[in-house]
């Protein structure tokens, strides 16, 4: 089901200024995809009437966590790229500790110590 241009206007206008989440033309199918599924799953007949049960809603409520779910992949590929991974380790990460370094403000970060006995 296609949106019509005003229902995908104020949606998308809607939920980039609540969850910070920007649909561009090109990405309309995407957006159009997950406020339907959200529709559905709340048993909301009409994405128009779903929109403004949103705008009554806190965006920290359930129904905006089942939208943004919707709306987003629950995985990234950032870590399967191994280009990636490389400039984080070559030139993203040591340009970052340098700087911090440099402001005396480098802190170690040392996992929590458990309470429980090591298995022997």
């Amino acid at each position: 089901m296609r949106l019509a241009d005003e229902v995908y206007q104020q949606a998308r206008a809607l939920i980039a200024r609540r969850l910070g989440l920007h649909f561009p033309q090109g990405r309309r199918a995407n957006l159009e995809r997950g406020l339907l599924t959200a529709c559905h799953a709340a048993s909301v007949p009409r994405p128009e009437t779903y929109l403004a049960w949103l705008t009554t809603l806190p965006t920290a409520s359930q129904e905006w966590r089942r939208l943004a779910g919707s709306l987003t992949v629950g995985e990234t590929y950032f870590f399967r790229d191994r280009a990636s991974l490389a400039a984080l380790e070559q030139h993203v990460l040591p340009s970052l500790i340098a700087a911090q370094r440099a402001m005396g403000i480098l802190q170690p970060i040392f996992p929590p110590q458990s309470k429980e006995p090591e298995a022997s």
